[in-house]
């Protein structure tokens, strides 16, 4: 709609009329919005219908708020609120007969902006620094600017670069607006990103080769970074870690060109090639993850739909940028949404937990993702996203399993991955993990089989209902046909006696498997990444070589 002078999107309209308690007063969440003519402006109108049991007085106080909602991203006022009976308004503006309040819902939510018509939401970054402790924000980046500098981005790597649609490069940027930046800017010039979490200073003997690897496994022919970890990457600590002669052309960004590209790259299939996700798995595994332009798509209207991110919402993410649910929630869904995003390293919050509250208190932000921390500030609730299907499989004759048999997770959706790009440390691995069928029932359905991530056995805390209040994490692996339980103690070592019966009676009744060995440990001892996955390969490793220092062992031979 074009009002005042101004273009508006209908369904953020309806959105932010959603997001004020609409249940309470509108009928299924029907609610439609146009603009007429009033003299020689334009006006917006705003239909709704009002539930049975609500009075007119509290549907007008709701009104009253929702105005003031509207005005806030609009500027502009409403000439006409129009509220109608039941089934009423559906017949004069939809002419069809009634829907569920769901597919209003998704109707009315999925309206996701391109980057280059985005109205301007800020991503704003938070870093620990003297500004930062103080809540102030460190750097800020509007939709408008963001699709500029991209274009510069874009502009750079045509004209020093010199590369082609399809190339692959990788994206070595601590967390913050440059890595998003520099992400758009490839996608703009037809390149293939690969985001790649930076050489720790303190730590580049250990860090750099990890780096190095995914440089060489993910086939880059460039690197983009900033100056600063540019001179990183050619220092002399980097050359007694890796042979630094095989980089390839490493370019910074922090001067960018303001020649612009001629032209934006425009996919010519959306199923093609968007970016890479590389991560270590579980099991301790370099794998880099396709993903096209279509599952990316499906992927940030699913978490558009799920976490019901409007428009005028404030969201604080503190996650890993560089893969996974954390990169994308980073990196795309702010621009995807129109949403505004509060950035904080995670890094960072590990020195300072209080920048992470007083972010969220200064801002007023009431929906957050924080990944795991040695704090536990917060972690992700088990949900699982609109449009995702699951079904528990046998691996031997891949049949469906029915309630209460244990089997494998498979999963199918529109944001699953086309496939491994490659697989560093186990070429076994095929690719009928994206592509399996069911051997009968639903033969058609292509499934993700993804073994590789999801575990067959867990164990956690019931609260007080049936987890002892010292146990804090657990995890699980096997060892000689036996299954081991190493278990966090948070309490004094007298209590460790009483965790182990506990475990082996969870386990009994919710998995119907015999524990073979319960090691209680110190907090902190499983060890977790980044993206707050507890590395079970690691923690065999550990168990095996005597290195958990286990409070207390019990072997039930």
């Amino acid at each position: 709609m074009l009002v005042g002078g101004r273009q508006h999107n209908a369904d953020d309209i309806v959105a932010t009329a959603l997001a004020v308690e609409p249940m309470k007063f509108v009928y299924r969440g029907r609610i439609a919005v146009f603009s007429i003519t009033v003299l020689h402006d334009e006006r917006i109108v705003v239909v709704a219908e009002q539930r049975p049991d609500s009075t007119e007085e509290d549907s007008f106080q709701w009104m009253s708020r929702v105005l003031q909602a509207i005005d806030g991203i609009t500027r502009w006022g409403c000439t006409a609120w129009l509220w109608f009976p039941p089934t009423l308004c559906l017949k004069l503006l939809w002419g069809h007969p009634p829907i569920g309040p769901a597919s209003v819902m998704v109707g009315n939510l999925v309206s996701g902006k391109r980057i280059a018509q985005a109205s301007g939401r800020d991503l704003v970054q938070i870093e620990d620094n003297d500004q930062a402790r103080k809540g102030t924000i460190a750097s800020s980046l509007t939709c408008v600017q963001l699709h500029k500098r991209a274009e510069k981005i874009a502009g750079m790597l045509a004209e020093r670069g010199h590369l082609q649609d399809g190339d692959h490069v990788a994206l070595v940027y601590p967390p913050g607006i440059d890595l998003i930046v520099a992400f758009y800017g490839c996608l703009y010039a037809g390149c293939v990103p690969i985001t790649v979490r930076p050489p720790h200073p303190q730590n580049i003997s250990t860090t750099l080769p990890t780096v190095k690897m995914i440089v060489e496994v993910s086939r880059s022919v460039c690197v983009m970074t900033t100056q600063l970890v540019s001179k990183l990457l050619r220092s002399k600590e980097a050359s007694a870690a890796v042979e630094i002669r095989s980089w390839p052309p490493i370019m910074d960004t922090d001067d960018l060109p303001k020649k612009k590209p001629p032209l934006l790259y425009k996919p010519s299939n959306p199923d093609i090639l968007a970016y890479l996700d590389f991560s270590v798995s579980t099991t301790g595994m370099l794998a880099g993850v396709k993903m096209s332009h279509t599952a990316t798509s499906a992927f940030c209207r699913s978490i558009k739909l799920q976490c019901e991110l409007y428009p005028s919402r404030e969201v604080a993410i503190c996650l890993d940028p560089y893969c996974g649910l954390g990169f994308v929630l980073w990196c795309l869904c702010s621009v995807y949404s129109g949403h505004q995003s509060i950035l904080i390293p995670p890094s960072e919050l590990e020195l300072n937990p209080s920048l992470w509250l007083s972010a969220v208190s200064q801002f007023k932000v009431r929906d957050t993702f924080c990944s795991y921390s040695p704090h536990r500030l917060g972690k992700f609730s088990d949900q699982i996203l609109p449009g995702v299907r699951i079904i528990i499989a046998n691996p031997e004759t891949k049949g469906p399993m029915g309630e209460s048999h244990l089997g494998e997770i498979w999963v199918q959706s529109g944001h699953n991955s086309s496939g491994y790009f490659t697989v560093y440390g186990d070429e076994a691995l095929q690719s009928d993990h994206f592509n399996s069928r069911l051997s009968f029932g639903d033969t058609q359905t292509l499934w993700l089989e993804p073994d590789i991530w999801a575990s067959r056995c867990s164990v956690r805390g019931r609260g007080s209902g049936g987890s002892h209040g010292a146990q804090r994490d657990a995890a699980v692996f096997t060892w000689t046909n036996l299954l081991v339980v190493v278990v966090e103690l948070d309490g004094s070592e007298h209590e460790a006696l009483d965790l182990v019966p506990l475990v082996t009676n969870v386990v009994l009744e919710e998995h119907y498997l015999i524990v073979g060995v319960v090691v209680v440990v110190d907090i902190s001892v499983i060890p977790i990444n980044s993206r707050g996955e507890k590395q079970r390969m690691h923690l065999r490793d550990g168990f095996l070589a005597d290195q958990l220092d286990p409070i207390y062992v019990a072997y039930n031979m």
